[in-house]
């Protein structure tokens, strides 16, 4: 977002200094006024040639934009800001950054299109209305936004192509995920009637690594395979693999605004068949406000991940 408003604040800059180089060339106000115009007082004296000086361009700021700026409109009134840019200004650079803009709008506006297809179809693989009148939703964090694409797009609903122009784009903004995240996938249900985080809320958490291994296996052998993590025959053991992996470090970096993931009263999972529970699990199912709801429907919502997983398997690799 930061580099964002950036890229906006000096794209509006360079707009107003395109303004000024176009417009016919006229003198600032000055500070004080002259005594006479020089219509009123001819001079019989040839003008002295001018000097040369070097090409500057001027933008003066208000009073009350310096106030704005400040930060408070209580902030005492400074003098007028100079923006001086010294130089002749191309205006290449303006058009090229121009066009490269639209390029990634116009990729933008048609993944909302995208991304609007996609929630509706999953709110019904999930059993919610799909139009969502239920008020049932979700989201997509991590690796598996990008299974769901490939699922969308074995179901016939076309993904948005990147052109370089986009791919160099996101390559500029993109930013490393903090630890746990970077090999983290997670499926946030909010069940009809949720008011929001931690509120009828349900977490399907992945393990980035072993989707393929995951999505070749049959939805069965992932519901037999279920243990459930604290009720077991050894949660402090289940507890330690999800406090010693990924999914831990995850819930320890978003700790303050959802607390929740380390606090839950239903928690099953799926373990990797050779190594058991020696290593975090490749699926987890967990809620805080909603423990019933994951041991009454664990099966359902395995059935339709592993849906995913082998449809996503199905689609092209996405960009």
């Amino acid at each position: 977002m930061v580099a964002k408003a950036a890229q906006e604040g000096a794209m509006s800059a360079l707009s107003l200094l395109a303004k000024l180089k176009a417009a016919p060339a006229s003198p600032l106000p000055s500070a004080t006024p002259s005594a006479a115009s020089p219509a009123a007082t001819p001079s019989t004296a040839s003008p002295a040639p001018a000097a040369k000086k070097p090409v500057t361009d001027t933008v003066s700021l208000s009073a009350q934009a310096v106030s704005k700026m400040n930060g408070s409109a209580d902030t005492p009134v400074k003098p007028p800001v100079q923006l001086k840019i010294a130089g002749d200004f191309s205006f290449a650079d303006l058009q090229a950054m121009n066009a490269r803009l639209e390029k990634v709008m116009e990729y933008h506006s048609a993944r909302r299109d995208f991304a609007r297809d996609t929630i509706q179809s999953l709110r019904g693989q999930f059993g919610f209305d799909p139009e969502g009148k239920d008020g049932g939703n979700l989201m997509l964090s991590g690796e598996i936004g990008k299974v769901v694409e490939r699922q969308m797009e074995s179901r016939g609903l076309a993904i948005p192509e990147k052109s370089q122009v986009v791919k160099d784009w996101e390559a500029e903004m993109q930013s490393v995920p903090p630890e746990g995240w970077d090999t983290t996938s997670m499926i946030t249900l909010f069940l009809p009637g949720s008011q929001g985080t931690d509120d009828k809320q349900v977490e399907i958490w992945l393990d980035d690594r072993a989707l393929e291994k995951l999505g070749k296996m049959s939805a069965d052998e992932v519901k037999v395979g279920l243990v459930d993590m604290l009720n077991g025959p050894d949660p402090a053991a289940s507890q330690a693999t999800v406090d010693n992996g990924a999914f831990g470090a995850a819930m320890r970096t978003d700790s303050k605004y959802h607390p929740e993931f380390q606090h839950s009263k239903a928690r099953l999972g799926f373990f990797d068949p050779e190594q058991g529970t020696n290593a975090q699990p490749w699926l987890m199912i967990q809620s805080r406000s909603e423990p019933g709801y994951v041991q009454e429907n664990a099966g359902k919502l395995v059935d339709t991940v592993m849906s995913i997983l082998k449809e996503g398997a199905a689609g092209r690799t996405a960009g």
